[in-house]
């Protein structure tokens, strides 16, 4: 299929803005990347067409007045940034790089997902191939479920970045790998085998699945996010997580993580949602997804269901 113009022109200035980072990284001392890095995103940051759709989301969802929703923006953009930054930081990411760069606010936690395994659920945060990266070196085998790197429509222009950024971060899975849905039966049935071995899945399902299933509350939306992978995790009994790792105005990245609760399938998924949405309230940069907010159908209760 071709590639319509608008998306051929975001794409090449996605290249284009990989490409100086790129340099940046090979060529310049470590303490000039950010400033170079994040002057280059406020002035060319291939998502600089996308602000006032961001925006609105921001001020639709959170009700945010006019200098917050545009500062949440700011940070959004610079979220991003320092995501272009950290791709070519995954072949050198070790445990003194997650001290120095990351603050785990449960260390025993991210013990236990560690040493026990199981799934855990993240969110589109710009910085989910980071996250598996850092859980590799923190010990686990972990293996992420992914679309096929060949499925990007920006595949053709960014491709060997997207391969990179696969490529790279899957070094530190210690024995993990990338599971691509391109067969998903396939994936399910080696996805049961590593959780039945003690490994670490990781999944994202923050996003609109048409189904026929009961719809979750979203920040005032009605999704129906794809179970498939909670439901695994349920039938083999084992724990599942949360995990959302995006960087804080210091440079440093924040890790949340939290154990589930809830014991069945309806019950995980609306607490994954309200997880996001909690967070999001005082860290609106840490959600990648404000890209297609506006496109989830509004909130409709059931009868008998308050609508707050």
């Amino acid at each position: 299929m071709a590639m319509d113009h608008s998306l051929r022109l975001f794409g090449r200035r996605y290249a284009r803005f990989l490409l100086l980072a790129e340099m940046a990284t090979r060529y310049m001392p470590r303490f000039s990347r950010w400033p170079l890095i994040s002057l280059a995103s406020r002035l060319t940051s291939p998502y600089n067409s996308f602000c006032t759709e961001i925006i609105t989301a921001l001020g639709s969802a959170l009700e945010l007045g006019p200098r917050a929703d545009r500062h949440a923006w700011v940070r959004w953009r610079s979220s991003h940034a320092r995501f272009v930054l950290t791709i070519f930081q995954y072949r050198r990411m070790d445990h003194d790089w997650i001290r120095r760069f990351v603050h785990v606010e449960q260390p025993l936690l991210l013990e236990q997902i560690v040493h026990r395994g199981g799934l855990i659920l993240t969110y589109h945060t710009h910085h989910q191939n980071t996250l598996a990266a850092l859980l590799g070196v923190a010990g686990a085998t972990i293996s992420p479920i992914a679309a096929s790197a060949a499925d990007s429509p920006l595949y053709s222009v960014i491709g060997r970045y997207i391969d990179l950024i696969n490529d790279d971060s899957q070094r530190q899975f210690r024995g993990g790998r990338y599971l691509y849905t391109d067969n998903l039966r396939q994936v399910l049935r080696e996805a049961r085998t590593r959780l039945q071995r003690g490994e670490l899945l990781l999944s994202l399902c923050d996003f609109h699945q048409p189904s026929s299933e009961r719809a979750h509350r979203f920040l005032g939306c009605a999704i129906t996010p794809p179970t498939g992978v909670i439901r695994l995790a349920l039938e083999c009994a084992v724990p599942i997580y949360l995990g959302l790792l995006f960087p804080r105005e210091d440079g440093r990245f924040m890790l949340h993580l939290a154990q589930v609760q809830g014991a069945d399938l309806y019950a995980v998924a609306q607490e994954y949602l309200d997880f996001l949405a909690q967070v999001v309230q005082v860290a609106p940069e840490a959600w990648q997804g404000w890209e297609w907010y506006n496109r989830l159908a509004p909130w409709q209760p059931e009868d008998g269901e308050a609508e707050g």
